[in-house]
């Protein structure tokens, strides 16, 4: 059946700047989202209101909403926020649950265990990816990071240093993927099997985790992706199905995960998309 997307919604205050984040809450109802301006708002989906809001010291750079103990409405989770000057809140909603973390910054990635009473230990610092000859004397900037599902193994790519999967437990390397080009984000599949990275050239590119094989290229003809070399994100959605990627032309792109070939457009009317979020509607 053919997918058939539809505005549901435009949200806006007198606050709004440039969107960096977004990231939706376990039951869809709630949506975070994060600007330029360091302010991390609270919206109601379907009123479109504002319900709360707060503001740091810099731009947001990362935001991610984590399911509670429970899927009831009264646990929605915690909502992880991240700010260009490497500060990070830790916001619960009203009950919350122990669990292992995942950071990158300019030192690293770092591990970090977070009790049932929010306290927050540090755990380990990942060891940083081998330079090469196509890499060497450019510093190690983190582009994204994954847990792989039920394990101790983290995917995170690397601007300049590929794709590199860790072992958690030992803070070692267990496998690195070279990519030719840069990367400006990355998606691990739902299957853990292949990571979709933007290139900062001219689209995405979807790599096996096992092989470092190229598996497919995602690409817009009408899109100038290397322009400003700004990262855009991508997201697998419909269970991995297709690829969602932004552009640099306020277009967001979807792709058929398996033959690459592009489904459909969501129009912003200008300007780069920089942050993107899906929840369920069944």
């Amino acid at each position: 059946m053919p997918l058939k997307y539809t505005l549901k919604r435009i949200l806006s205050d007198e606050h709004v700047e440039t969107a960096t984040s977004v990231a939706f809450s376990p039951d869809g109802l709630i949506l975070a989202t994060g600007s330029s301006s360091g302010r991390v708002a609270i919206w109601s989906v379907e009123e479109g209101q504002v319900m709360d809001a707060f503001v740091g010291r810099s731009a947001v750079t990362a935001l991610k909403w984590v399911q509670g103990p429970t899927k009831s409405k009264a646990s929605q989770g915690i909502i992880f926020v991240g700010w260009q000057f490497g500060d990070m809140a830790i916001i619960p909603f009203k009950s919350t649950r122990a669990m292992k973390l995942a950071t990158g910054g300019g030192d690293g990635i770092k591990t970090w265990s977070l009790s049932d009473e929010s306290k927050l230990k540090a755990l380990r610092t990942m060891s940083m990816p081998e330079s090469t000859a196509a890499n060497a004397g450019k510093p190690c900037r983190v582009a994204s990071i994954h847990w792989m599902d039920n394990s101790e193994r983290l995917v995170a790519t690397f601007i300049d240093h590929g794709i590199i999967v860790y072992d958690a437990s030992t803070s070692q390397i267990i496998q690195v993927v070279h990519v030719p080009t840069m990367i400006g984000s990355g998606s691990l599949s739902p299957d853990n099997q292949s990571v979709v990275v933007h290139n900062l050239a001219n689209g995405f590119d979807s790599y096996e985790l096992q092989t470092g094989k190229l598996l497919k290229e995602y690409r817009h003809q009408s899109c100038e992706y290397g322009l400003e070399r700004l990262p855009c994100p991508s997201l697998h959605v419909h269970q991995g199905s297709t690829i969602l990627g932004g552009t640099p032309s306020g277009l967001s792109c979807l792709w058929d995960a398996g033959d690459g070939s592009l489904i459909t457009t969501l129009e912003h009317s200008s300007g780069t998309v920089q942050a993107m979020a899906v929840r369920s509607l069944l």
